[in-house]
């Protein structure tokens, strides 16, 4: 027979703090299946409205995710990833995001002229690459959804046999049934997470690269010294919505993920050495 932890709290059943998490994984599912339908679907030959239509999808999805998780740890004292202990670590992520960076891409998707001249008439003019790497940039960021979604489920399932971490039985057997805390979901969540902070962000950095080229490749057929350079590339590339974006998202990526990848990459090796123990000792 198993013999159950000394200690460890009683099933929670299917309470509210196990069904919010289950519900904030499934709006990141939907986040993720609304990426890969974007980079899947969207070239650059693609039209415009195909582009706002994407655009659109992935902002709502993203935003809806992440405003449920806020809601689940404010409004309900529910912290519904597994590898966050308190809420401020989400709303370190989500809050920039949700704050700043989603709005900035609205006056593309909303074609407000008046607000971000130069890379909407850019698109208006058929630069379908530009709005297509703008698009790629965005949705490879997102698609970190999948492991919010894992980490949700994780949550979930933990509270649902009343345990607070996934680390409360390593090395040891427990009664009830795993599957989203088992060791093979858990080793793959941690490789996804690593992907995310370690990989990804080089295939989005590369797209918002090539669209700073682009842009500056644009503005240059204009300038003629050094203060219509002033004029026509440094004052719109630095008061444009759109590229203010990705300078924040770059901002965003340097401050924060070389930290979390390499504690993510520690989770990973301690993951294998309680793996290897626990085979160990059975």
């Amino acid at each position: 027979m198993c013999k159950l932890n000394k200690g460890r709290k009683t099933s929670a059943g299917f309470s509210s703090s196990v069904l919010l998490p289950v519900i904030a994984g499934l709006l990141h599912l939907n986040a993720t299946f609304q990426c890969l339908i974007t980079l899947i679907s969207i070239s650059d030959t693609a039209k415009l409205e195909q582009f706002r239509n994407a655009n659109c999808r992935t902002e709502i999805s993203i935003f809806i995710a992440y405003s449920f998780d806020l809601f689940c740890c404010y409004a309900c004292s529910i912290v519904p990833f597994s590898r966050c202990r308190e809420s401020r670590e989400i709303a370190m992520h989500h809050l920039p995001v949700v704050l700043f960076i989603q709005p900035l891409i609205l006056p593309v998707i909303l074609q407000w002229k008046a607000y971000d001249p130069v890379i909407i008439e850019l698109i208006l003019n058929g630069n379908n690459n530009l709005a297509y790497l703008l698009t790629r940039a965005s949705t490879i960021g997102y698609i970190s959804s999948f492991n919010e979604a894992i980490m949700c489920f994780q949550r979930a399932e933990l509270t649902f046999y009343g345990r607070k971490s996934m680390s409360e039985d390593s090395g040891q057997k427990c009664c009830e049934p795993r599957i989203f805390t088992s060791g093979g979901v858990q080793f793959l969540e941690l490789c996804y997470k690593l992907m995310i902070f370690m990989i990804l962000p080089l295939f989005s950095c590369k797209a918002m690269f090539q669209c700073d080229f682009i842009f500056y490749k644009a503005q240059m057929k204009t300038v003629t010294g050094l203060s219509s350079f002033f004029k026509e590339v440094v004052c719109p590339y630095f008061t444009s919505p759109t590229v203010l974006r990705t300078i924040l998202y770059r901002f965003f990526m340097i401050m924060l993920y070389p930290s979390m990848g390499k504690k993510t990459y520690q989770k990973v090796r301690q993951h294998l050495k309680l793996s290897n123990a626990s085979q160990k000792i059975s």
